[in-house]
């Protein structure tokens, strides 16, 4: 079957995820070891906060350098996003897990509204093809 991801909104959330089952932190992500629920394992990463965004008016049209009543409405034929490069790092973990042949499924760990969407922007971004699966939790 494979590895699981287990991809949580923040650090803190990715820890209380891991920690019912044996694991070890790597840093920039939590490694659970194979047990009765993951046979294969599992590894757990997180997010912090957005780590795309919308392109801004002058990525698509250097005409929109300089603001002017003019140029309004600005609408673009498909909306676009791009890395912030203050989260690259974190982005390319995202990247190198779901690339990783060994993870066979996603597990999608954050149900809300804003956790939701960030984390479903990311697996846009990057053409996830595996199976998302959701996890629900009461708090």
């Amino acid at each position: 079957m494979g590895k699981a991801l287990i991809c949580a909104e923040k650090p803190s959330q990715a820890k209380a995820l891991a920690a019912p089952f044996p694991n070890r932190n790597m840093k920039t992500h939590i490694a659970i070891a194979p047990c009765v629920m993951f046979p294969e394992g599992a590894v757990v990463i997180w997010a912090v906060g957005h780590i795309l965004e919308l392109y801004r008016p002058e990525d698509y049209s250097k005409e929109y350098q300089e603001w002017s009543l003019d140029n309004l409405p600005i609408i673009p034929k498909e909306y676009k996003l791009k890395v912030i490069e203050s989260k690259r790092s974190i982005f390319n973990n995202f990247k190198k897990f779901l690339k990783d042949p060994d993870i066979s499924v996603i597990i999608h760990a954050d149900p809300g509204i804003e956790g939701c969407l960030l984390l479903d922007e990311i697996f846009y971004y990057l053409n996830n093809r595996k199976p998302v699966k959701r996890l629900w939790t009461i708090a």
